[in-house]
């Protein structure tokens, strides 16, 4: 069930995560993956478009497609016929916002098997 302690105490998580992988740099895991997958350094992160999308949540209701969550790059749906944890919920809301936030030569976004894949090898929970 989510509840709003379940959902504050995951986007400040989340947040975190960004915080922590903006603040390394070309260090950080994003930037490492980033780089491997698209194999040059000719793209940016988007950190703030993440924080965003963490400031954005929504619900919806699919019992049908069964997604856990959706984002349009602004903001995240979860979707309420799933059961969340709250290490599922914070999982969850990094995979969602890091999706759109790669921008290879600053203005082509990246397709979405390649952002699975950088979420992959950032950490294995994320998919």
């Amino acid at each position: 069930m989510l509840t709003r302690n379940y959902i504050k105490k995951s986007r400040i998580k989340a947040r975190k995560f960004f915080l922590q992988e903006q603040k390394y740099g070309t260090s950080s895991n994003i930037y490492k993956s980033a780089k491997f997958i698209l194999r040059n350094d000719r793209f940016c992160i988007n950190y703030s478009g993440a924080l965003t999308c963490l400031d954005n949540i929504e619900f919806i209701y699919d019992p049908i497609h069964k997604h856990w969550a959706e984002t349009d790059g602004i903001e995240i749906s979860l979707n309420t016929y799933k059961t969340f944890t709250p290490k599922l919920l914070t999982d969850t809301l990094i995979h969602e916002a890091l999706h759109g936030i790669i921008l290879r030569e600053r203005r082509h976004f990246i397709p979405e098997d390649k952002e699975h894949t950088m979420m992959k090898m950032i950490n294995s929970d994320l998919i």
